[in-house]
């Protein structure tokens, strides 16, 4: 290739600086093989050629590199993971209230089906077949609870209670009650009677209620506001169980993102980015 192809092939001629200088064999040749121009449309091609290729150069310079665009992309997951984290977070506040709010309901439907209980039982004769089985219960757990209260206030109990204070087995305590009604003959008659009260007494309890439309209408409600609470129970165990993952991916994410962030700032540094 002779010197005059070679100008017209390369626009720039050698570099001054930071800046490549025209090459001025590129003009003639422009010059001498578009002789149907001026002179003045000759130098604009050349001019344009080298204008276009230092536009290049420049807008390579303005591009990151690729350890920035790298730091760029981990700290955008980052925040995403972050974001992601704080919306669990927030779902977890609305499930813990929903969750308070479904317990509060089921205390209120609970205690109107014991209302309802309460009026459909006592409105029932003292004469009548289910009159005379809950007098009787209602008597056994009386005389059984005071018999327990005598039991565990003797001062052959109390004396035992001091001793198994300071005994280092947690359990002490609670054996000794356990021992102590076991072995008292009051309190294990007591038991034998309201258990006998009870057998008689449930049954007939159980189908006048069955058979009372309030009663099954409470009852339906209660069991209503235990599926919700069910349900938002769930419901709060698969959030806790995303925002422990959630937790994970935002903490390895923003780990990515320093690391990245250090790579590139690193290049950054005197010596270290090489321009293309």
């Amino acid at each position: 290739m002779n010197h005059g192809q070679e100008g017209i092939c390369s626009p720039l001629g050698p570099r001054v600086g930071a800046v490549s200088v025209f090459n001025p064999c590129f003009i003639r040749g422009c010059l001498a093989s578009l002789k149907v121009l001026p002179l003045a449309a000759a130098i604009g091609i050349a001019v344009g050629s080298a204008g276009t290729s230092l536009a290049g150069q420049a807008k390579r310079r303005d591009q990151p590199t690729p350890a920035e665009a790298a730091a760029s992309a981990a700290q955008e997951a980052a925040a995403a993971a972050k974001d992601k984290l704080t919306a669990i977070k927030d779902e977890l506040a609305d499930l813990n209230k929903r969750v308070q709010q479904a317990k509060d309901d089921v205390k209120a439907a609970a205690d109107a089906l014991r209302r309802v209980e309460s009026k459909i039982e006592d409105g029932q004769a003292s004469s009548s077949s289910f009159g005379r089985a809950r007098d009787a219960f209602r008597a056994a757990e009386k005389l059984h609870a005071a018999a327990r209260e005598q039991a565990l206030s003797s001062p052959q109990y109390k004396e035992k209670y001091d001793k198994a204070k300071q005994s280092e087995d947690p359990a002490a305590l609670a054996t000794l009650r356990k021992e102590t009604l076991a072995g008292d003959a009051t309190v294990q008659a007591a038991t034998a009677k309201l258990k006998a009260a009870k057998g008689v007494y449930e049954p007939l309890r159980t189908a006048l209620l069955e058979g009372d439309e309030n009663w099954t209408a409470a009852s339906e409600e209660l069991q209503s506001k235990k599926q919700s609470l069910k349900d938002a129970e769930d419901e709060l165990h698969k959030a806790i169980a995303k925002e422990r993952a959630a937790v994970a991916d935002a903490k390895k994410a923003a780990a990515a993102a320093a690391q990245a962030t250090a790579a590139a700032n690193a290049q950054q540094q005197p010596g270290t980015r090489h321009h293309h």
